[in-house]
């Protein structure tokens, strides 16, 4: 059952965006926990085959919009997201909040074979700032949540001063902050400090300051 106060105002869900948030991150959250109330987990874009085959098993087949980039698997070429937008294909209308969790094994520090941008999966975090900026061709970001192993946060794809994550965001109209995240405080299991980053929607200010 619904909180009374939630269900008194009738206020529609705000919808996320989960980007590789897989089965047991932030999408799960939104839909199976007290979350569940004011959260709902609208679209996922996941970069492995299973796990959207997993998505459209538990949430509906129009609930994963399909692999990351456009993929090749046993004869059939399925057009990915961020062609998608690219190609200008995809209109989900108004985004509450944007979810990235970007997988970074090629830039943990504990991962003897991590290859950094170059990487099968540093480039994918790699192109987060390209793919911010293709989502806001055509749609409106209401705000954005990243996390990330804690490596990054010195990286060039966050503090590149023209094209990295804050910059790109800042450019778009939000206010960012971020820094190094114990998750073990908000009951996440991990004993690993980790890089979070919030960024929120200042439509009436240009390349807003952090916050």
């Amino acid at each position: 059952m619904e909180p009374p106060m939630t269900r008194r105002l009738g206020r529609p869900k705000r919808r996320l965006l989960t980007v590789f948030s897989g089965g047991d991150g932030f999408a799960s959250a939104a839909t199976y926990g007290r979350a569940r109330h004011t959260w709902e987990a609208a679209w996922s874009v996941e970069n492995k085959p299973d796990m959207v085959v997993w998505w459209a098993d538990e949430h509906g087949q129009d609930k994963c919009l399909g692999p990351y980039f456009t993929e090749t698997r046993d004869g059939v070429t399925t057009k990915g997201v961020y062609e998608r937008l690219e190609d200008g294909e995809l209109h989900l209308g108004d985004i509450d909040c944007c979810v990235i969790t970007a997988p970074c094994t090629d830039f943990c520090e504990v991962n003897p074979e991590a290859q950094g941008e170059s990487g099968n999966q540093g480039r994918l975090f790699a192109s987060v700032p390209a793919f911010i900026r293709l989502l806001r061709r055509r749609h409106k970001v209401k705000s954005y949540a990243l996390e990330e192993a804690q490596e990054c946060l010195n990286s060039k794809i966050v503090n590149d001063p023209s094209n990295g994550i804050i910059a790109t965001l800042r450019k778009t109209n939000h206010w960012v902050a971020h820094g190094t995240v114990q998750f073990l405080r908000c009951g996440v299991p991990t004993t690993r400090a980790r890089l979070g980053m919030v960024a929120a929607s200042a439509e009436h200010m240009k390349r807003p300051g952090p916050f």
